[in-house]
This record gives structure tokens, C-alpha cells and sequence, in this order.
């Protein structure tokens, strides 16, 4: 039973990489759609400097003729509770993260930080097992199939009932 629980906890902490990685993901996508539609309002994206806090509050330099429309109450939090970030790379838009450290000095390009814009984005913060996801949740399938088999084992085989 021991066993068991230790591979539960080896697997939970396996998926902990995998939800982390799923929220940034759609958390990417939510901003990088606010943006687009401050975009559409504003005639251009918020400036660095403005930040996304421009998503919150009007900024001062918004344009005069833009609707300018509040789409956040605060600005949104990564997993580990920093703000997302975003740069904009050639007028192009790039949103991310600074990973577990909270620090990034070279703006999104950091090993541990997550971005949007690098080729098959895959996190730096290595998993707890060396699984990639679909891993995971074989790991974890099989984990529960093993404890579902087990319980009904030891059901079976526990104390007979007494017949009358």
C-alpha cells in the first residue's frame, strides 16, 4: 500500500508540470485576445510601459477618437503569482511569463521563463518525473487501475463473511 501512495504522489507532482503548463497556455490566450481587442479600440497595442495595466485602467496616453473598454479587474498572475508580461517583437505580440524564479533580465528569454513566441514552446522548469504529458496521465491512469485492482483484491480476500 505503501507503494502505491508513493507512485500516487510521484504522479500528482508529474501533473503538477502539466496543469501549470495547461493554465499559462490559456492564460496566453485570454491576454493575447484582450490585446488584440484593445488593438482593434486603440488603433495599437498598449506600449511596454503601459503594460497590461492598460487592459485595467485607461491609460493616459489612449488615444482621443479609441473606445477604450476595461476587459481586467487586476492584472492577471502567472502560476507562482507574478504579472504577465508582454513585449512586442518586430510589431508582432509576445506574452510571458518568468517562471518559478519570478525574475526574467533578458524579457521573456530566460531559461525558466515561458513564452509565446519561441518554436515548440516547452517550459524550462523540469518535471518531477521525466515524462512528457501524455506520460503523466498514463502514469497517473495506471496508478488509479492498480489501486481500483488492488482494493478489489484485497476486498475479495479480507475476511470472509460468516454464512448462516
Amino acid at each position: 500500500m505503501k507503494k502505491i501512495l508513493l507512485l500516487l504522489l510521484f504522479a500528482s507532482c508529474a501533473d503538477a508540470t502539466t496543469t501549470r503548463l495547461s493554465r499559462v497556455e490559456g492564460d496566453f490566450m485570454s491576454i493575447t485576445s484582450m490585446l488584440k481587442m484593445f488593438k482593434v479600440n486603440a488603433g495599437r497595442y498598449p506600449t511596454e510601459e503601459e503594460g497590461l495595466a492598460a487592459l485595467v485602467e485607461k491609460p493616459a496616453t489612449y488615444p482621443v477618437d479609441g473606445r477604450w473598454s476595461k476587459t481586467l479587474d487586476k492584472i492577471p498572475v502567472d502560476p507562482w503569482g507574478a504579472p504577465y508580461r508582454f513585449v512586442l517583437l518586430d510589431g508582432e505580440l509576445g506574452i510571458y511569463t518568468t517562471g518559478k524564479d519570478g525574475i526574467s533580465h533578458s524579457k521573456g528569454n530566460d531559461p525558466d521563463d515561458w513564452n509565446t513566441w519561441s518554436e515548440n514552446f516547452e517550459p524550462a522548469e523540469p518535471p518531477m518525473f521525466p515524462f512528457n504529458r501524455s506520460g503523466a496521465v498514463a502514469l497517473t491512469l495506471i496508478t488509479v487501475l492498480g489501486c481500483s485492482w488492488l482494493y478489489q483484491a484485497n476486498r475479495k480476500t479480507a475476511s470472509p463473511r460468516a454464512s448462516s
